[in-house]
């Protein structure tokens, strides 16, 4: 960044970035991404490493069942600050100017819905090569549930956040959704077609949820399309 956006007595002199600069600024953009990188990269050695315990050494006191519960606990409050900050850090801040209090949340149910897509994909590949024998239709059935579930949450979220900056029309808020329905409208409106328009019509029968090709389909759509979101927050800026 400029270093005179933060002198007072310069032309390029930018208060918004002034009083954000305590967060947005090299130092701690540095710091906070190896920190925040090095407790997730731990907590997922860890829980690996219990997994492949219990693999060689499991028995059937559900004792590595019940250490996994807790490690997984203790991450929980930890991802929810952590991505929080994270997507603040690495996404929003490439729109300096501007802010949305539901973005965290919009980021992490994109990365939820994007884990159950990539889930069902890799319990379908695996499921190919003989493992997984005890999955049945009926737990293909609860996946594809919590993926068109989650595809219309994602979608709410994206309405709440669109609606209330459309309805207040404060120039700081609206030059975001400005920028990308008018330079970037297939990109705009497509990124609602995948996302949404599509998995909602595919998934919302209930016998497509038990086919594999139906929802491998409908998986790789909604990974390619919360990709295609986050290019979205990304490239305009």
């Amino acid at each position: 960044a400029d270093p005179n956006t933060l002198d007072p007595n310069s032309t390029h002199y930018d208060p918004i970035l002034v009083g954000k600069s305590s967060f947005l600024n090299a130092n701690w953009y540095t710091f906070g991404t190896l920190v925040f990188m090095a407790i997730w990269i731990f907590f997922a050695w860890k829980m690996r490493q219990i997994s492949l315990d219990e693999d060689t050494n499991g028995t059937t006191d559900w004792n590595h069942h019940h250490r996994l519960r807790i490690w997984a606990a203790a991450f929980l409050p930890i991802a929810g600050f952590t991505s929080a900050a994270v997507v603040w850090q690495w996404v929003m801040s490439v729109d300096s100017h501007w802010y949305s209090t539901l973005f965290a949340w919009y980021c992490g149910a994109s990365w939820f819905v994007s884990a159950i897509a990539l889930g069902i994909m890799s319990l379908a590949w695996l499921k190919s090569k003989g493992y997984y024998e005890r999955v049945s239709s009926e737990h293909l059935h609860d996946l594809g549930k919590f993926l068109f579930a989650f595809s219309i949450f994602w979608t709410y979220l994206w309405f709440s956040q669109f609606m209330l900056i459309w309805y207040g029309n404060n120039g700081e808020e609206t030059v975001y959704f400005f920028e990308r329905m008018n330079n970037y409208p297939v990109l705009f409106y497509g990124n609602l077609a995948i996302n949404f328009i599509l998995p909602f019509f595919i998934l919302m029968r209930n016998d497509t949820k038990r086919k594999y090709g139906t929802l491998i389909f409908a998986s790789i759509l909604v990974l390619f399309g919360h990709w295609l979101d986050f290019f979205l927050m990304i490239k305009p800026g």
